[in-house]
């Protein structure tokens, strides 16, 4: 009896709180609730009933319960305290009213709100609304919006308020945005990949990035804003560059510097922005770079198995080795980092991978290529490459760089590269330096100077144990001599710097030797291109290898996070797969582009965050490529660079312009090897024989200026030459005999 007593006090309890009316409801919200038809049977349907089902004129927290869809547009409704009773509400249309907040902290089950047409400046709860598909709250007074927890929104329209703060966070099913007309400095749309409609025009954004979208169909409005960078680089050509309606992609009115886009599109790019008469824009694909878009990666290391038992983790790495990628259609090159490990980022399909080596007869490559099907291979895609000598070979590659330019009067910085191309171990060495000694003086050297001995005239430096494709340094500073000096530089001069190597004692043919030719300046831009070669090369040089050294300063006021240096390549006389980087002031990778259309180098210093104070903005980017073997005298080689810092516009370096001329005059005929000269470099006597008796010796310096012409008297096949007297550098030799004429290079140390 006792336990049914309590039954029934709690079945009354549980009637009377179900029957419990909502209190203080503000008299025009509770006159609606009661007398219109407010209760609609879907979220975009009029109202059919009111919501007092038992005509009390009362509205119970029951009532209140079983509304699924409430529409009270119109109505001047200045407050709405207690729809927060409508707890199972799906959707909610209170435009058109007079509401100044609106709490919907409780409406979890809301998939549609439309509160627009209001006077909001509070919008309660609207992050708690993790079920919301639809929101309207334009045309109201909100100041700040958070919407990051409504996942499963579609649409938003927040237009016309006072908004400077619009916070979306990761929104996948997001399809339009309008937030025009309010206050908005930025705007991250970057958790929304398949937005297709965006209206943030008249607002005060600076920054748009919408490189993430994955649709192929596009309605943006942004005009009157303030932005100045845009990034629209997804992977996907917009509408196959081909039906793009301008007047759908409405930037106008803002004050853009930097486009980014996919590098298929740049071009309408530059129509687009033609179409909008907006000028002094920078377009490139350099925000960023992976494709755009969807992509797969490729990565892995690369190591030499110089003790022939596998390649593994105890092995050297093989750095700068350069991959082609092909799809079948297409062919691109990427050049791994210095560290012997590489990522390729590629789209979708089919790609066959080959690593390229500049010495085939010297190393075999396991595997010798990789096919790869993206998306059915996982992503990122490992694949390792071993690299196996084949016999002995011993090789050294050297150059001598500029660091900076060459000045009258002011200290000059080199650096001395070589580095092991062989496939064994160098025990020992000597690379030796020969300049213009009387034209500038030394003053210092790193290593330091006890590591170097002055003999005949040339610098010496030992070293040991070079492994292969270990790559060194010598860098060394010279006093330039003034235009007052004897002897004097004057701008214009051309200073010649000659770097050759022993191997294990024995010093290598001088052809392999290395010749800086720098020309003296009186001032220079620190973003410069220059061919190492110099102003011309001669035509025994045709089909070899040229050198370029592009230097980059950063002049800015801030530090640049990312630089490119692209470098369009005339394949008319290059042969662009031939390119190989060969010494960077910072870390950076190598790709290339060869099609139809387009022939360029990029070597990309990404992350290279280089400051802008005077002591630490330099950089610079050392490579060869071969000239074709087609050129003929008086060829040109012209070549510029653009560098690119960051979203700036890029700068164009000079032009380095290379002649193929003969010494002096166009007789010269360029011979083989019936003449022998040594030794070589030489200090004072040269040696010379033929094969045929002797008529003529002429010799001339790099710039072909006469130095000394002797006449041979009868048949001598044998004679000596003084070279005492000669400055330090490289001089040509023209031997006329019998048969013709022969030319050789000699090097005086």
């Amino acid at each position: 009896m006792k336990n049914y007593f309590f039954f029934v006090i709690a079945i009354l309890i549980s009637i009377t709180i179900n029957a419990q009316n909502i209190e203080n409801l503000e008299p025009e919200f509770k006159n609606m609730l009661t007398n219109t038809n407010c209760v609609a049977t879907s979220r975009y349907e009029p109202g059919i009933s009111d919501a007092d089902t038992n005509d009390d004129g009362e509205i119970s927290i029951a009532e209140a319960e079983a509304v699924i869809h409430l529409n009270f547009g119109q109505y001047d409704v200045t407050d709405a305290s207690g729809i927060e009773y409508f707890i199972n509400l799906e959707s909610l249309n209170c435009q058109y009213n007079a509401l100044s907040s609106l709490n919907v902290n409780t409406l979890v089950n809301l998939t549609y709100l439309n509160c627009s047409n209001n006077q909001l400046t509070e919008l309660t709860g609207i992050n708690n609304l993790v079920n919301l598909e639809v929101l309207d709250c334009g045309n109201n007074a909100l100041s700040a919006l958070d919407l990051s927890n409504s996942f499963n929104l579609e649409s938003i329209a927040c237009y016309n308020n006072q908004l400077t703060i619009l916070t979306l966070g990761e929104l996948a099913n997001l399809i339009i945005l309008d937030c025009t007309y309010n206050q908005i400095t930025s705007l991250d749309v970057t958790g929304s990949p398949i937005l297709q409609e965006l209206y943030c025009a008249n607002n005060q954004i600076t920054y748009l990035d919408l490189s993430n979208k994955a649709v192929d169909t596009y309605y943006y409005e942004a005009q009157n804003n303030q932005i100045e960078t845009l990034l629209i680089k997804n992977g996907s050509v917009i509408d196959d560059m081909i039906s793009w309606d301008f007047s759908e992609f409405n930037f106008s009115n803002n004050p853009l510097t930097y486009v980014c886009g996919d590098e298929d599109e740049l071009q309408l790019i530059h129509s687009w922005l033609a179409y909008h008469e907006i000028n002094n824009c920078v377009v490139s694909s350099y925000c960023s770079f992976i494709p755009g878009g969807e992509y797969y990666s490729v990565e892995g290391n690369i190591a030499m198995d110089l003790d022939s038992n596998g390649c593994d983790t105890n092995d050297a790495v093989f750095p700068n080795l350069n991959f082609e990628i092909s799809n079948g259609t297409e062919t691109g090159n990427f050049i791994s980092n210095a560290t012997g490990s590489y990522s390729i980022a590629i789209q979708g399909g089919t790609h066959t991978i080959t690593p390229i080596l500049e010495n085939p007869s010297y190393f075999e490559v396991t595997p010798e290529s990789v096919t790869i099907d993206f998306p059915t291979e996982t992503s990122p895609f490992t694949q390792d490459f071993c690299i196996t000598p084949i016999g002995i070979y011993k090789a050294i590659d050297i150059q001598i760089i500029p660091l900076t330019a060459a000045v009258p009067g002011f200290e000059a910085d080199y650096r001395i590269i070589y580095k092991n191309i062989g496939n064994t171990l160098i025990d020992f060495g000597q690379v030796l330096l020969t300049n213009h000694f009387d034209l500038m003086s030394e003053v210092s050297f790193s290593p330091s100077w006890n590591s170097f001995t002055f003999v005949d005239n040339a610098w010496h430096f030992n070293f040991e144990d070079l492994q292969p494709f270990e790559t060194r340094t010598i860098d060394f500073s010279m006093l330039i001599n003034t235009p007052m000096d004897t002897p004097a530089v004057n701008g214009s001069d051309v200073l010649t710097f000659n770097a050759n190597y022993f191997i294990e004692y024995e010093l290598e043919d001088p052809e392999t030797a290395f010749v800086l030719e720098q020309t003296v300046v009186n001032s220079f831009d620190p973003n410069d291109k220059t061919c190492l070669e110099g102003d011309f090369i001669t035509p025994e040089m045709v089909g070899d290898y040229v050198h370029y050294m592009i230097r980059f300063e950063n002049t800015g006021t801030a530090n640049a996070e990312n630089v490119v240096v692209k470098d369009h390549i005339d394949i008319s006389k290059y042969d662009l797969s031939s390119i190989l980087p060969l010494h960077g002031s910072h870390n950076f990778v190598t790709r290339i582009k060869n099609t139809s259309e387009d022939h360029y180098v990029e070597f990309i210093f990404e992350n290279i965050n280089l400051p802008f104070n005077d002591t630490n903005n330099d950089g610079y980017i050392v490579f060869k490529i071969k000239t074709l073997d087609t050129l003929a005298l008086n060829d040109t080689l012209e070549n510029e660079a653009e560098i690119y810092f960051d979203f700036n516009f890029p700068i164009v370096t000079n032009i380095a312009l290379t002649t193929i001329e003969t010494l002096s005059t166009d007789e010269f005929e360029l011979a083989n090897n019936t003449i022998t000269l040594y030794p070589n470099p030489t200090t004072h006597i040269l040696h010379l024989e033929s094969k045929q008796p002797i008529k003529q010796i002429t010799i001339c310096d790099i710039s072909g200026r006469l130095i000394k012409e002797l006449a041979v008297i009868g048949t001598k096949t044998k004679t000596t030459i003084s070279t005492q007297e000669f400055s330090s550098g490289t001089y040509f030799v023209k031997i006329k005999s019998e048969t013709g004429d022969v030319v050789k290079k000699i090097i005086k140390a």
